[in-house]
């Protein structure tokens, strides 16, 4: 994949979809997800979902989970999307702006 596709499929995504969404839109527009997630260090409250381009470049999508465990700190659940961009060697290199808008 192109890193120019790569753009122009994220773009078509819009902040506040669900996981669930995003996962089957990326997988229609043929990107598939090599690793689960990658948690950050705030408890998996966010996660960040890679898809990859080319070596050493992927796209990212952040999300954002919104519902909070029932007891401890652990176990966020309902992740929503709240940016993409586009990382290579372990550094964000472009942002992307989404145009599909509710």
């Amino acid at each position: 994949m192109s890193l120019s596709n790569a753009v122009k499929i994220a773009s078509g995504l819009h902040v506040g979809m669900t996981g669930e969404d995003v996962g089957k839109y990326m997988q229609d527009h043929g990107m598939i997800q090599t690793n689960i997630y990658s948690i950050s260090a705030d408890r998996g409250r966010t996660l960040i979902c890679p898809y990859p381009i080319a070596s050493g470049v992927s796209l990212e999508l952040e999300m954002e989970c919104s519902q909070p465990p029932t007891s401890g700190l652990f176990g966020w659940k309902n992740p929503l999307l709240k940016r993409a961009y586009i990382q290579s060697q372990g550094t964000s290199i472009i942002s992307i702006i989404f145009t599909n808008a509710l």
